[in-house]
């Protein structure tokens, strides 16, 4: 099972992690407060088509970074105003970090160790659930793991523990 190549087994984690998160998307009704008003905002980016200055009732709202705002307006923009536009850019960052941890398991450990960590991951009720809730966090999830991913494969290099010629004084 674990003898195809890596493009195709890391494809296969996507899969399997899309038929777990994508199917009943657009139910139930977004939850209150933060789905509702996260939806709020990319909608009103979308109506105003003003994605620099993120708004909730049409009033200032600066308390989060706006990645995921432009995200879910992005959807909205493809798939009208509805749950699951609201929802799929959290199901797609969780799909994603699933590949990520199952690539960097792999790279650590090996394949079998890579479909372990992909099923454990994609399968944990909380993981499970936030992958099916607009909010930030699975964003923040996905780029912490994968920042920690390619910090760990530059880490592995030679060339990481000499010093660089950025890192020494001029003279």
């Amino acid at each position: 099972m674990f003898a195809a190549n890596r493009p195709l087994r890391f494809t296969f984690y996507a899969l399997l992690a899309a038929i777990l998160y994508l199917p009943g998307l657009g139910r139930p009704a977004l939850w209150e407060p933060d789905e509702g008003r996260y939806a709020e905002i990319a909608r009103e980016m979308v109506v105003t088509r003003d994605y620099v200055t993120p708004r909730d009732d049409f009033e200032l709202y600066f308390e989060k970074p706006p990645l995921v705002y432009w995200t879910n307006a992005a959807s909205i923009g493809m798939f009208g105003v509805n749950e699951f536009a609201v929802r799929l850019p959290a199901a797609l960052f969780s799909i994603g970090q699933v590949v990520v941890t199952a690539a960097l398991a792999e790279v650590m450990f090996g394949a079998t160790a890579g479909f372990f960590a992909a099923v454990a991951l994609a399968l944990s009720p909380l993981f499970f659930g936030f992958a099916r809730f607009a909010t930030l966090d699975p964003a923040l999830a996905f780029f912490l793991t994968a920042a920690l991913a390619a910090f760990y494969l530059a880490a592995r290099e030679d060339s990481f523990s000499q010093p660089s010629a950025r890192g020494r004084s001029r003279e």
